[in-house]
């Protein structure tokens, strides 16, 4: 619910990440291969509740984040692979100024993780 002017990619950081807010589903950004991790830095500080995470709607897209986790949240992105929707997932608010994405397993063991589209959740 935070506009992308309200935060930016701090890691990694390549031209391309822009591709992450860009409305399309079909534009995806691949992680450098051996990193599975995306670190957002908020304007300021929020009460974050969530993320949400849409992989390539492409038909013969790869990269699909099957499994994910850190200290807030972790979990599976069940049957990703075949249903390849966006993913809205709430956590106990925190308030804070980074989030670190981390996935913990890729579809088909895939060499690079891609993401579609990434947005914050916030209560305020």
């Amino acid at each position: 619910d935070l506009p992308a002017t309200d935060y930016k990619v701090v890691s990694p950081v390549d031209d391309r990440t822009s591709l992450l807010c860009d409305g399309n589903g079909y534009s995806t950004y691949y992680l450098p291969e051996g990193k599975n991790e995306l670190a957002i830095e908020l304007a300021e500080p929020h009460v974050i509740k969530g993320f949400v995470y849409t992989p390539n709607q492409g038909r013969d897209a790869s990269g699909h984040i099957s499994n994910y986790g850190k200290i807030v949240a972790s979990g599976e992105f069940s049957n990703i692979k075949n249903n390849p929707i966006e993913q809205e997932i709430h956590f106990n608010p925190v308030k804070g100024q980074k989030l670190i994405f981390k996935a913990t397993r890729i579809v088909d063991n895939a060499k690079r993780v891609g993401i579609a589209e990434f947005s914050v959740l916030t209560e305020d």
